[in-house]
């Protein structure tokens, strides 16, 4: 079973709902947008783990980086590590 789609106009009159699912549930929503996703709604305990794997590989990719004495612009980091 996939993950379950919402159109913004309905999730606008169903986000307690949505929130508590994501929340008590660790079941995400995908908000749908003109027909395409264009959110996902996600517990915040699962955000945080998000957030700290993503500073982990920018961590990683600076150290490399560091590692070889190559000089990066703060913005190849960014870049590369998918935040520009």
């Amino acid at each position: 079973m996939g993950t379950p789609e919402m159109k913004i106009t309905d999730a606008r009159s169903h986000l307690a709902d949505i929130v508590r699912d994501a929340s008590m549930r660790d079941e995400p929503t995908v908000i749908t947008q003109n027909g395409r996703p264009a959110a996902v709604v996600i517990g915040f305990e699962e955000w945080k783990e998000l957030a700290a794997l993503r500073d982990a590989r920018i961590v990683a990719r600076i150290r490399k980086r560091a590692a070889s004495a190559e000089f990066v612009s703060h913005e190849d980091v960014l870049r590369e590590a998918e935040i520009l």
